[in-house]
């Protein structure tokens, strides 16, 4: 299987798109991150990172451009 990182997604109602550097106060704010923002700033600058392996994958879920959550995928085995 070929890599592909991870992409952007749009649904009718959702967009799912890579995380920002921007995206860790709404993070913590909707407790997708329940830590305090500096430790947020840190844990969405390694999802940041993470999101452009070929095989480790991390979505910001926005819904009318607001960020409502997240997903994370890793250790994504390509074959199983």
């Amino acid at each position: 299987m070929k890599p592909i990182g991870t992409r952007c997604i749009r649904t009718t109602r959702l967009l799912l798109r890579k995380p920002e550097m921007t995206d860790a106060p709404a993070l913590v704010t909707n407790h997708s991150l329940a830590m305090p923002l500096d430790e947020a700033r840190r844990c969405v600058a390694d999802m940041v990172k993470d999101a452009e392996k070929p095989f480790c994958f991390h979505w910001v879920i926005t819904m009318d451009d607001k960020v409502v959550g997240r997903i994370k995928c890793w250790e994504v085995n390509p074959y199983n």
